[in-house]
């Protein structure tokens, strides 16, 4: 297959209908790519994967392999120079702009973490006889192979967070339970499954943002399984829009890019060793990602992303301003220019980032993660101001705008009459104010900016680990430099002061 269609996606997720366990509302879930609480988002992820065979697309979205010849996914491309990593870039923002920032969790993003693990494979070790580097260039060859998507599945449920996941009075985590020959077996659950819908394969692994300690060995493992492994069940969120399917035009972001969300719990799973990649390995699962530099190079498909976002938001308020004309007020010219700062800073982090990109010991390039890890402690406050500043200058159009279906009720000449503005006809501005209301206060904004503020780990212990691995001394010998040529001037003053 090397490089799916949009068809043969959906054709996948229809294969593996019976084969899942998915629920959501008391009820199990048949074929995602015709229950309105799914079709939208599927129907989004087949057209990212028909991007690829676009014509005019096909050198920015795919590569061709040196060694073989054939034809990939960008996204599954090692970066051994700059070029390439550059290249990769330019593919990620295409698929953001394609979902205005909004689709979280597109397939790229793991499959990033695929090309650079199996590019530092070496990092992994191994137990016994089980060469756990080799099982990931295997696995990566075989999702690239397939053109297929995963999805990933870290923390433990919320039960008591003051103890550590190995001292819980119930035991709910997912854990080894059991060790053979053939492989090994897990049960528990893990919490939050973005994309669990739409994916072939999910992986498995502590987040590396919470270190469990040397006691949790049965919780320190890493695995990859397909969601059709016996004994996994996903757990899904209601959808985000009430009463399930949305309609197009009053919930254009959530009928589109709701990805959904899932618990998983694991019964008694077995797991084959060829798929197992740590194994009660408390630093592996500790310290294996920093060494390989995931955060480096997901945060780079993160941060165009959000770059995606903020676009859409600046033109988002842009447009409502227009509509309106209320841009010329000196306070909404004050908002709309906070907004454009936080977009460039933005841009100018990701730039900066590529710029001081360099290989690691096994030739994977990978960009300065500073900047990036500054953008991602900042963003979730952009985002919510940008949200702040569209719900104001909107104002009440947000919660007066009716549903599109009211223009072809017998009220529709009211509607048409009373809802249009200084330069937008009724029919423009109510469907502009839905995608405004969608794009801030909606259930759908919610979740939005939930994940923007969640979805990197702890936003608290985040802050430590960036104080801590922060390289602080070059400033502080900056101060004491300082602080030495200042007495030695004073020493200066004075002796001639006293001459």
């Amino acid at each position: 297959m090397a490089v799916r269609t949009g068809a043969q996606f959906l054709d996948s997720l229809r294969a593996m209908t019976d084969g899942r366990e998915f629920w959501m509302n008391g009820e199990k879930i048949g074929d995602v790519t015709t229950d309105p609480r799914f079709a939208g988002a599927a129907r989004t992820l087949a057209g990212l994967y028909d991007m690829q065979h676009d014509p005019d697309l096909s050198d920015v979205m795919t590569y061709v392999d040196e060694d073989t010849g054939e034809r990939h996914p960008r996204s599954y491309q090692i970066p051994r120079s700059m070029e390439e990593l550059q290249a990769r870039s330019k593919m990620v923002k295409h698929w953001a702009d394609a979902t205005l920032g909004m689709f979280t969790r597109t397939p790229d993003y793991m499959n990033i973490y695929l090309a650079v693990s199996a590019g530092s494979a070496a990092e992994y070790g191994g137990y016994q006889n089980h060469d756990f580097g080799q099982n990931m260039r295997d696995l990566y060859q075989y999702m690239r192979a397939n053109d297929y998507a995963m999805a990933h599945s870290l923390n433990h449920p919320q039960t008591d967070r003051s103890r550590p996941v190995e001292d819980q009075d119930q035991d709910l985590a997912c854990k080894i339970t059991k060790e053979t020959d053939a492989g090994i077996y897990i049960s528990g659950a893990r919490t939050v499954t973005t994309l669990a819908a739409y994916i072939e394969e999910v992986s498995v692994f502590p987040s590396p943002h919470k270190p469990v300690s040397g006691e949790a060995g049965d919780y320190s493992f890493a695995v990859v399984i397909p969601v059709t492994t016996p004994g996994t069940k996903f757990l899904f969120r209601p959808p985000v829009v009430p009463g399930g399917g949305a309609s197009p035009e009053d919930h254009p972001l959530a009928s589109r890019f709701d990805e959904t969300d899932a618990m998983m719990v694991f019964d008694n799973v077995f797991v084959p060793w060829e798929r197992v990649y740590a194994y009660r390995d408390v630093e592996a699962c500790n310290t294996l990602s920093a060494r390989i530099g995931h955060s480096a190079h997901l945060y780079d498909q993160v941060s165009l992303r959000c770059i995606a976002k903020a676009e859409f938001m600046v033109g988002l308020a842009l447009t409502i301003c227009h509509s309106m004309q209320i841009e010329g007020f000196s306070h909404i010219a004050n908002w709309l220019a906070d907004m454009m700062s936080q977009l460039e800073l933005l841009k100018a982090a990701h730039t900066a980032a590529v710029a001081g990109a360099r290989p690691n010991k096994y030739g994977v390039w990978q960009a300065d993660a500073g900047p990036f890890t500054a953008m991602r402690r900042l963003f979730p406050d952009m985002i919510a101001n940008m949200n702040d500043k569209v719900t104001q200058m909107a104002a009440g159009g947000l919660v007066t705008a009716p549903s599109t279906a009211d223009f072809s009720s017998e009220i529709g000449d009211d509607v048409r009459l009373y809802m249009q503005s200084a330069n937008a006809d009724a029919e423009t501005r109510v469907r502009l104010m839905r995608l405004a209301f969608d794009a801030t206060m909606s259930g759908f904004a919610g979740r939005q900016l939930l994940y923007e503020r969640f979805f990197g780990g702890d936003p608290v212990r985040n802050a430590h680990r960036h104080v801590n691995g922060y390289d602080k001394q070059p400033l502080m010998d900056k101060v004491a430099a300082f602080l030495m040529r200042s007495a030695a001037d004073t020493d200066q003053t004075k002796k001639h002061a006293a001459e």
